[in-house]
Order: structure tokens, then sequence, then C-alpha cells
């Protein structure tokens, strides 16, 4: 009896995880177009808490469609290189082989952040006194909004490398 409860309770617990995985699978594969009303919207609750004009709002667009022009192939190898990491952990790779990686992986990271500060450096020249002032609250929020977040995983959910 203890048997076939516990293959009960097994097979349960597998129909969780798979609906979970089916689930966020699905939300994962969003279509450009509703990534893009995403934007938007985080672009509108910008607007409106800055009082962005609308030459503002245009500038503030082109500066923001520019840095993702410009990240995405930083990203990309980024993942590439923590799939790479996580692969060789797997197989037992040598430390040498996944220090390497590793050291890759962190210039990456490094030229990131070197052009989020870039692309801050213009969203602020856009911005009077008085915006620059609560653009600044604004992004103390998120950072504190994200200290509260699992630290295991990135924005989108995805688990780092």
């Amino acid at each position: 009896m203890r048997t076939k409860a516990r293959g009960r309770a097994q097979l349960a617990v597998l129909a969780v995880l798979l609906g979970v995985l089916t689930l966020s699978t699905g939300l994962h594969a969003q279509s450009g177009s509703e990534e893009d009303a995403s934007r938007e919207l985080t672009l509108d609750r910008i607007a409106k808490a800055l009082d962005l004009s609308e030459e503002q709002q245009a500038e503030w667009k082109a500066i923001n469609q520019k840095h993702a022009a410009t990240t995405k192939p930083i990203v990309d190898e980024m993942e590439a290189l923590s799939k790479q990491i996580r692969d060789a952990r797997g197989k037992d790779a040598d430390k040498e082989t996944i220090d390497s990686l590793l050291e890759q992986r962190k210039a990456l990271s490094q030229k990131l952040s070197a052009e989020r500060e870039v692309q801050d450096d213009a969203l602020a020249g856009l911005l009077s006194g008085d915006q620059k002032q609560r653009w600044d609250r604004l992004k103390k929020a998120d950072r504190d909004k994200d200290r509260g977040r699992d630290r295991g995983r990135n924005r989108r959910g995805r688990t780092r490398g």
C-alpha cells in the first residue's frame, strides 16, 4: 500500500512540475510585438512619472532602441558562455577550462555594464534638473525592489549560469 501511495504522490508531483514547465515555457515565448508593447508600457510609465515632453519621449525611445541593438550580441554571447559553463561543470571539466569561461563571461558583464552607463548618461542628458532627481529616485526604488528578488535569476526569470 505504501508503495502505491508513494507512486501516486510522485506522479502528482511530476504532473505539477510538467504543468509549471508548460506554463513557464508559454510565458517565456512571447512574441516580439508583446515585448514591444511591454516596453511601451514602461516608457509610458516613465513619461508620466518624469513628465517627459513628446520630443523627450521620442529621444528616450531612440536611445533605448540603440542600447538594445548594441547590447543584444553581448547578452547572447553571455548566455552562450553560461551554457558552456553549465555543460563544462556537468562533464567535470578541468578547473582551468571553467575559470577561462568564467573570465570571458566576467569581461562581457563588464562590457555590458559600461554600455548601460553610456545609456544612462544619454538618458540623463535628456532631462531637466527636476526630472533627473525624479529619475534617480525611480532607479533607486527599482534597485531596492530588485534586492528582494531571487538573486539567482535575471529580470527575465532565467537562471544565471
